[in-house]
């Protein structure tokens, strides 16, 4: 197959956020594939072409094959974007390994760390795969926003600035803006630990502690995520940008945002196992919690917010005692 008839872009992942993607690039380029695990499920999404589970509202444009074939998804593409949970990323460097001299670059926008080894996804991939040829997108995207077309800027980050300047190519469409960079340790971190940070302002939310608390909680989570940043060689500019504040600020501070509702929910007294049959699945700032504090550990470094949801989540602290305890 010649270059001219792949796919630009294999999805890896066909939850809410790798649908949207998939609805953005589609609406620009002549094939996308979005690729998921069930067999039966992604049949019926390529039949119906709408995601009832995730984006009910938003269908996909004929350009994309919905499909669970992995190796035609990833032999017939230019690139390849992994959009599946943190915990699931190792797992799918293993499937995509076998395949990966069928494509130009790898890009994802998981958030999260490598929970076994404790490492930033730069790393796993560097180390899995062998190679720097990747980017990372992260910042302030709800994927039903994104699906809408409505106005979305996100950081689209490399080790090399030349690779994240040729991505943008295929991204900036409509009302989709990238800015680049090259600090993958920052974006990383930034999208590792505002799902955490979002817990901490929910719950604080949830205890009625009133705006003040949330504000000086928000400017709190800010200074952490530099100060673990800095402690592993990021930019402080960087903590600044989409993906450092105003990831932090969407996840925070909207509703939308599963992390700051699951932390009201526990402000307002539900416990965890109610809580978890609401939710269905892991949210990520659950997930990430436990390698998030053990990474500032390893650093020699203290970490007080993440370690209050620590506390709170996995050794039964009182929450409102855990929020006083960060701004008293």
């Amino acid at each position: 197959m010649t270059r001219s008839n792949r796919a630009t872009m294999t999805i890896l992942g066909a939850g809410a956020f790798g649908t949207a993607l998939a609805i953005h690039l589609g609406r620009y380029h002549p094939k996308v594939f979005l690729w998921g695990r069930n067999t039966d499920r992604m049949s019926i999404l390529e039949k119906t072409r709408v995601n009832t589970f995730y984006l009910p509202q938003q269908p996909l444009p004929n350009t994309v094959e919905c499909t669970a074939d992995l190796a035609t998804a990833l032999s017939q593409t230019l690139d390849v974007l992994i959009a599946v949970p943190s915990h699931q990323f190792s797992k799918i460097l293993t499937l995509i390994k076998p395949y990966q001299h069928h494509w130009r670059h790898l890009l994802w926008v998981t958030k999260g760390l490598e929970p076994e080894k404790i490492q930033l996804l730069p790393k796993v991939v560097e180390s899995e795969l062998e190679t720097t040829n990747y980017a990372i997108l992260s910042g302030p995207t709800f994927a039903n926003e994104l699906a809408q077309g409505l106005p979305t800027n996100i950081t689209i980050s490399a080790p090399q600035l030349h690779l994240a300047r040729t991505l943008q190519k295929i991204f900036d469409y409509g009302a989709f803006k990238t800015h680049i960079s090259s600090d993958v340790i920052g974006v990383s971190i930034g999208g590792a630990m505002k799902n955490i940070m979002a817990i901490a302002i929910g719950i604080c939310d949830g205890l009625n502690l009133g705006a003040n608390a949330c504000a000086a909680l928000f400017t709190k989570s800010l200074a952490e995520m530099q100060y673990l940043g800095s402690a592993l060689g990021a930019e402080p500019k960087t903590f600044l940008g989409l993906a450092g504040l105003g990831d932090l600020n969407l996840t925070c501070m909207n509703q939308q945002s599963r992390n700051r509702r699951l932390g009201f929910m526990i402000g307002q007294g539900e416990t965890m196992q109610s809580i978890q049959k609401q939710f269905g699945c892991l949210s990520e700032g659950i997930l990430n919690v436990r390698p998030v504090c053990a990474l500032g550990k390893r650093q020699g470094i203290t970490l007080p917010i993440c370690e209050a949801v620590h506390s709170v989540l996995f050794d039964f602290q009182n929450p409102k005692q855990a929020i006083y305890n960060l701004l008293i």
